[in-house]
């Protein structure tokens, strides 16, 4: 991938590989798929088109992506990534840098990078200096739904603000292992916000951290909101203000079940 075209035409080989090997600005950037009042179409937008491939980002970086749309699915630069016919999905070696993301009436999930990712493997990926402003269900940095994923050396440097399930890594984490990941955030969301995960659940992480705010409801923690169904935390540490007036909120974890 060398060009802001060629990376939009990635949603017509969903099952495909790919390299970037140069930085990429969409600022300015125009297609059917990209303009200046709405912004980036994500890829993979649609249960028709799931990105089943890999992204190799290369060391390289995505700079200015801008969603402002309603009536999406899933939000991020890509929608949603799932296995199909037993592929492992992949994005790795990404940087995303200066995203805005504005949306409303998003009926799952919402991130800059994936809003939802299912059945594979996130490696050394990184958000720099962006914000995420949206209405969606589950809310994440780098993902907003994930189930059967590995995540790993992963990290955001972003301000959220949601309505439900939010965290500045991952918004909703289920049956997932998460290592070696950071977030430093500023992060609104009126239930369940967590500094690194919103919902977690038969998961584990390892050498993770948050520093930063977070404002919430009920269920609110500065490291994990809501954790559930044996999840486990090790050699991980949240430096957090924490606000809530709910009863349900604590420096860690919000809800442990």
């Amino acid at each position: 991938i060398y060009t802001c075209a060629q990376l939009d035409k990635v949603r017509e080989y969903p099952d495909k590989s790919f390299l970037q090997i140069r930085n990429l600005d969409l600022n300015g950037y125009v297609s059917s798929n990209c303009d200046s009042t709405n912004g980036w179409l994500p890829i993979g937008c649609s249960n028709t088109q799931i990105f089943s491939g890999v992204y190799d980002g290369g060391g390289k970086t995505i700079s200015n992506l801008k969603i402002s749309r309603e009536g999406l699915t899933e939000c991020g630069l890509f929608g949603s990534v799932d296995s199909v016919d037993g592929s492992i999905p992949e994005i790795r070696n990404l940087t995303l840098a200066n995203c805005n993301i504005n949306i409303g009436g998003v009926e799952n999930s919402a991130s800059c990078l994936a809003g939802a990712f299912y059945n594979g493997n996130m490696t050394n990926c990184h958000l720099l200096s962006s914000v995420l402003n949206t209405e969606a269900i589950c809310v994440g940095g780098l993902i907003g739904d994930t189930w059967g994923t590995h995540v790993t050396s992963c990290s955001v440097d972003l301000e959220i603000t949601g309505d439900d399930t939010c965290g500045g890594l991952i918004g909703y984490c289920e049956n997932c292992e998460i290592n070696e990941c950071h977030a430093k955030i500023n992060l609104n969301c009126g239930v369940q916000a967590g500094g690194l995960i919103g919902y977690f659940s038969n998961s584990s992480v390892q050498s993770s951290s948050v520093s930063g705010e977070v404002y919430g409801g009920m269920n609110t923690g500065g490291f994990v909101a809501y954790m559930a169904d044996n999840a486990t935390v090790t050699d991980s540490s949240a430096k957090v203000n924490v606000y809530s007036e709910d009863d349900s909120v604590s420096g860690f974890v919000g809800v442990l079940e």
